[in-house]
């Protein structure tokens, strides 16, 4: 299950319960129809998830590609040791940063952020 909340010009994606197939490929159209609306600055909330079905992450890690390759920027927050493993171990941990939580992600976003926090 998801849900957006914006805070500015950054779109948060609230993930819950467990991240099955489906789930994930829902996930990754989420992002890439953000993009198409020019909605670059994206947050995904892992707070909620208990779970992450490992095998079917590929279609979400295409969006993410795709996002990186037209100038889109994501962020992850809210992840538990569990889900950041399981993305480790996928790779994508490499190309997005990882965030404990909401605030600092969104944060993140912004120019100054480093040389104050």
């Amino acid at each position: 299950m998801l849900n957006m909340q914006s805070y500015e010009d950054v779109a948060v994606i609230n993930l819950e319960g467990e991240l099955g197939p489906q789930e994930i490929d829902q996930v990754g159209k989420t992002l890439i129809s953000l993009l198409h609306k020019h909605q670059t600055k994206m947050v995904l909330n892992f707070q909620g998830v208990e779970h992450v079905h490992y095998p079917s992450i590929h279609p979400l890690i295409n969006a993410i590609m795709k996002l990186k390759r037209y100038s889109g920027d994501l962020k992850f927050a809210g992840m538990n040791s569990y889900t950041k493993s399981i993305f480790r171990f996928m790779g994508v941990t490499d190309s997005v940063e990882n965030f404990e939580t909401v605030p600092e992600a969104v944060l993140a976003f912004r120019s100054d952020w480093r040389t104050w926090h």
